[in-house]
Parts: C-alpha cells; structure tokens; sequence
C-alpha cells in the first residue's frame, strides 16, 4: 500500500474505556470480547479523524510491554514489592518506589526468570484482526530489546537461565525478528519498537538504580 509522503498515525496506547479497564480489574468471563469491540472502536476514532495508518490502540495489553509475561515462556510478572529483596540497592529503589506514590504492590514488571520460549506470539495475532478490520494501511508496535533486556533481568532470579544481561537479549532479538518477519509476511505496513527506556541514557547519565521504567 502506497502512503504519503507524510502519512499520519498515533503515537502511544489508545485511551482504554472504563467499562474495559473495569473488566480487567475484575477478570471478566467476557473480557476477550470487550477487548474486541474497545479495539474495532479505536480503529474507528482513528479512520474518523483521517488517520493514513492504524493502529489497534493496545486494547488487548496491560500496558506497552509487561503484556510479555502472558505471551512468552520463562517471564513472571511481579510487583515491586516481591522484587525489593532482588535489586542491589535496596535504599534507593524503596527511595524511588516512594517518590512514585503508588503502593508497591500496584506496580508490576516483566522478570526472566526461565528460559524464554514463545507461548503466543506478541503481535501477529493481534495484527491479523487489525488487518482484517481495516482498509487502510496499518502499524504495530511492540517493545524493543534494550526495554526488554533493561527491564527484566534481574541478576538473581535471571542468571540461572541467562548467565548475563546480552544473552538473555539475544534471545530476545530472535523473538523479535521472528514476529518481524511473520509481521511483513502479513503484509504490515509499519512495525513500531518501543524503546523509552534510552531515555535513561541520554538525560539520567550513569545510574546504578534498577528503575523498572
């Protein structure tokens, strides 16, 4: 599909709705099918508003990566308070949790904690009904590897599957190359890795805190 030369798309997650948000705080039998219908009204706000490429707002997801956990092998979602005995500065990351004002047990990250294998893939499925819902060109993100490998390895509870930080990545880029190639097969227009995290780099300069985003 032909774009323009300055084709238009959204940046980040659509706004859930709250009967979704409330559907998926109490674990609804029906959840699968409000996922379906939040997503077919967010690729309709997009079209509506002229949109040149779309996206299925990540109606299905938690948030932008942590939605791993139920997709791949090997990775436990846990909150901050189970990972505050794993980080090595204890101090600071209780520091960081209380300047956030949020309990710590709100908060959860994606932790390797086996090796990873692929459960579900992390977006082909998802991309499959997009592209089905939709004439116009379309776009799908997923986290890239210096996220995922930033943000879940945590030494003891990781090393025994991945002796350092770069295998465990290169077994993410594997994943991620896959579902890329799966993803131009399909004819995909777009494919979007998320790293916020390089952020870090670039304004917070060396840290030793473990932030978890």
């Amino acid at each position: 599909m032909k774009l323009p030369p300055f084709a238009v798309s959204m940046i980040g997650s659509w706004p859930r709705p709250d009967w979704l948000l409330e559907a998926r705080r109490k674990r609804r039998a029906d959840l699968a099918e409000l996922e379906r219908q939040a997503t077919l009204l967010a690729i309709k706000y997009q079209e509506d508003a002229g949109l040149d490429i779309i996206a299925d707002g990540e109606q299905r997801r938690d948030n932008f990566f942590s939605f791993i956990a139920s997709r791949l092998e090997g990775v436990r979602l846990m909150s901050m308070a189970e990972l505050l005995d794993h980080v090595d500065d204890k101090a600071a990351f209780e520091q960081m949790l209380n300047a956030l004002d949020v309990p710590a047990f709100a908060i959860k990250n994606p932790v390797v904690t086996g090796t990873i294998s692929v459960r579900e893939p992390l977006a082909v499925t998802d991309a499959r009904f997009l592209r089905a819902s939709t004439r116009r060109a379309i776009k799908v993100t997923l986290p890239g590897p210096y996220l995922l490998s930033r943000s879940t390895y945590v030494t003891s509870l990781s090393s025994a599957a991945y002796a350092t930080r770069e295998a465990m990545a290169d077994r993410f880029v594997e994943i991620l190359r896959e579902e890329l190639t799966q993803l131009a097969a399909m004819g995909v227009e777009v494919v979007q890795f998320d790293e916020p995290v390089l952020s870090e780099i670039i304004l917070a300069g060396k840290s030793k805190t473990h932030t978890f985003m």
